[in-house]
């Protein structure tokens, strides 16, 4: 009788620690150290996936855009859901700057409020993105047609 119990208890714990296959939902969730090419800007991000389908982190852009060197740095919200086709949606809500150089020049805290923060949120802001998303283990993938895809790691 010992036996059986232990054998009963043994496949219980045992059960426990098997995976569960996670849903896209699931896996997204938790923080993310992606990288993108954008314009000829790369740029990177530290992204944290939230249960709300809010998304928020710092991000970086470094490059030449129209013969100029840019280097922009600020923080993202955005939110996120994945559609019935199992695509990932994904719409910039703010973007604020909070540093920028251009052609190594530092731009000051009121050209950023002025003239930089408005440019940029009238490009990004509001915008959605729909990518086809693949996960393989720490690495989750998003691509769409006509863009470099954007890798992220954990």
């Amino acid at each position: 009788m010992n036996r059986i119990v232990a054998g009963v208890v043994a496949a219980v714990v045992l059960s426990g620690c098997a995976t569960v296959p996670q849903t896209p939902q699931e896996k997204i969730l938790g923080v993310w150290t992606c990288a993108v090419v954008m314009g000829g800007l790369e740029g990177t991000s530290t992204m944290t996936y939230m249960p709300d389908g809010t998304a928020t982190g710092p991000v970086t852009f470094v490059g030449e855009t129209d013969g100029v060197e840019i280097d922009l740095s600020g923080n993202v919200k955005s939110t996120w859901q994945f559609l019935d086709d199992g695509r990932l949606s994904e719409t910039v809500r703010e973007f604020s700057v909070t540093t920028a150089k251009f052609d190594g020049d530092v731009m000051g805290p009121d050209l950023i409020a002025s003239m930089i923060q408005p440019m940029i949120a009238a490009g990004i802001q509001g915008q959605e993105a729909v990518t086809d998303v693949t996960f393989d283990g720490p690495t989750m993938t998003m691509s769409a047609q006509d863009a470099e895809p954007t890798i992220c790691k954990r």
